[in-house]
């Protein structure tokens, strides 16, 4: 592997709905504001499990911003 190549930094996201590009593009703003970065590689996917909102990963941090952890956090 070439020394001078970095790995991309990615970020998953989880959502409870295909988002469309608008979305996308307001959570990736947030994302890169809430882990201090300046660009990263997406990597979009769905969970209708999560009821609503969004799941970010990003190395071995997640930020649960869904409804189902909400709701899981009243019982």
């Amino acid at each position: 592997m070439d020394e001078n190549k970095v790995a991309p930094t990615i970020i998953g996201v989880v959502s409870s709905v295909e988002t469309n590009e608008e979305q996308r593009r307001k959570i990736k703003d947030k994302a890169l504001q809430i882990f201090d970065l300046k660009s990263a590689d997406f990597r979009f996917s769905v969970d209708k499990t999560l009821i609503g909102g969004f799941v970010l990963h990003y190395k071995s941090m997640v930020m649960d911003l869904s409804i189902k952890r909400q709701l899981s956090e009243l019982v």
